[in-house]
């Protein structure tokens, strides 16, 4: 059946086409230039309308090709066009970048935290990667990393693609943008142009008519207009551009509360609830029998020892008891010289093999050994080690690893024979938090990023910009169901707390950076 094109993309600005209709039309601009080219003629109607105001001559003139000289279609059109405005811009903005959206998907940002946020489509995971294409924010608030540095705080309704690592396009809605020193020349582009990054805070909006307004909160940025001059704006300057390019100064936005939702002083609570799983060695000072110790979120039974049979170092000589103590008011397990080994079952294992972020930390105290009392029998082996693993019959590649080696560097193992050492050393003698980030695909590489955080170094509300180490190339489909915990050294370690959750804030909320050192 041969399409009306006139017809159907009129109605479709006022309106008035079905749900089957408008996915023919969405697919042909999508196919079929000779369809664009035809929309975007009927969306410059709207300029010819207010260059000729009730001319129906001039609307004849510039879309009714030869042969059609019938003009019973544009009377629907005519009587909708100031309900139709908003969507018809819309609409235009969609077909100018649909096109540039065909390009292979690939990662280009991290959803760093979200707060009451609502999707159109799949809600994307907190922590995870975000890919070239839509990002459609219909409520609340959602911050984002581009791997360019740059930080975007979305809060409303939002329409916004991700161009690559160092720009965005914004299409409908508000962002602020705060940009770091390497990632200058980030850039903003609009239905009227771009904005420019020159080290800065600023905030950026899109409006129905496609009108973009740019305020400085702080730093400089550039707006170039249609005629190609180069406007720059410093902290608190404003400007708005419409779609043509033209720009006129405007009143700058306040940097107003609702802007920061998530104060960045890392002083979140623990929300009750929000762990997979959670130990605090909350017990009764004294040697314990581990299968009394059955505290805690998100386990399937007590701890049990591990017996050593071919061990490479001594065994501790507390092989049946674990010991509890208090630490400036922390609750700790004392695990004693030599080489101990714990293990606990969870109440929910772990899939590697489905779409998912798990943050892991592990909270303790690193004593420091002069260098007479180490021995060099446990010296080359000592370690702390929180292990993932799941059964032992359940195939290969069955653990991640996160644990410090004897020389205080952060490494991450796989059960598929990988390791990956940083060369970041970590000081002794204070409190330290190990904590990890697990992102598992069903399809494609699985990542493990591991940071370790030390004195007067607090963790932050989202996830850090930079890991001690990162996994490379690992393809994991394990499914974990127990903890291991490890200690092997010629000294004591007390081990305050396991953490495992699905964001970044749960692992490390209440973290206290400033009594980590010894007293």
């Amino acid at each position: 059946m041969n399409t009306d094109w006139h017809d159907l993309i009129q109605r479709s600005i006022a309106g008035l086409t079905t749900e089957e209709e408008t996915e023919l039309l969405q697919d042909s601009l999508k196919r079929d230039d000779a369809v664009a080219r035809l929309y975007l003629r009927y969306m410059n109607l709207d300029v010819a309308l207010e260059a000729h105001a009730g001319s129906q001559a001039a609307v004849t003139e510039m879309l009714v090709s030869p042969g059609r000289s019938e003009l019973k279609r544009w009377t629907v059109w005519l009587f909708w066009r100031p309900l139709a405005a908003a969507a018809a811009i819309v609409l235009l903005m969609a077909v100018t970048f649909w096109r540039q959206e065909k390009a292979p998907a690939v990662p280009v940002a991290t959803l760093l935290r979200t707060e009451d946020a609502v999707w159109a489509g799949e809600a994307p995971l907190e922590g995870g990667r975000l890919s070239t294409g839509p990002v459609r924010l219909r409520g609340g608030h959602a911050m984002l990393r581009l791997d360019g540095g740059a930080e975007l705080l979305l809060r409303g309704v939002v329409d916004l693609r991700l161009d690559d690592g160092g720009s965005v396009t914004l299409l409908a809605g508000e962002v602020r943008a705060e940009v770091p020193e390497a990632a200058v020349g980030f850039t903003i582009h609009t239905p009227g142009g771009k904005v420019v990054d020159l080290g800065t805070e600023f905030i950026t909006s899109v409006n129905r008519e496609g009108q973009t307004e740019v305020s400085v909160v702080k730093g400089e940025v550039e707006v170039p207009d249609g005629d190609g001059v180069v406007h720059r704006l410093t902290t608190g300057k404003a400007l708005a551009l419409d779609r043509q390019g033209m720009t006129h100064p405007i009143i700058a936005r306040v940097a107003d509360k609702p802007w920061q939702p998530w104060a960045k002083d890392g002083k979140d609570a623990l929300r009750a609830g929000k762990l997979l799983l959670h130990e605090t060695f909350d017990y009764p000072a004294g040697d314990h029998d581990p299968a009394d110790l059955t505290g805690g979120v998100g386990w399937a039974g007590p701890w049990t020892i591990f017996q050593g049979k071919h061990a490479e170092q001594p065994w501790s000589a507390k092989m049946h008891q674990m010991e509890m103590g208090t630490f400036e008011g922390r609750k700790a397990w004392i695990s004693p010289v030599g080489k101990t080994r714990c293990q606990r079952m969870l109440a929910q294992p772990l899939s590697m093999k489905e779409d998912a972020v798990r943050y892991v930390s592990l909270m303790w105290f690193e004593e420091a050994l002069p260098p007479e009392q180490r021995v060099f029998d446990f010296w080359p082996m000592a370690n702390l080690m929180i292990d993932l693993r799941g059964a032992s019959d359940s195939g290969p590649g069955q653990r991640v690893g996160l644990r410090t080696n004897y020389l205080m560097h952060p490494i991450i193992e796989s059960g598929a024979g990988q390791g990956f050492e940083s060369r970041v050393r970590v000081a002794e003698g204070r409190r330290l938090m190990m904590a990890g980030k697990i992102l598992s695909r069903r399809e494609g590489e699985d990542e493990v990023f591991l940071r370790v955080f030390e004195a007067g170094e607090p963790p932050g509300p989202v996830e850090p910009d930079s890991w001690d180490v990162v996994t490379r190339g690992l393809r994991l489909d394990a499914v974990l169901d127990r903890v291991v915990l490890e200690s092997i050294g010629p000294k004591p370690r007390r081990i305050e707390e396991i953490r495992i959750g699905t964001t970044w804030r749960d692992v490390v909320s209440g973290w206290d950076a400033g009594m980590n050192l010894h007293p």
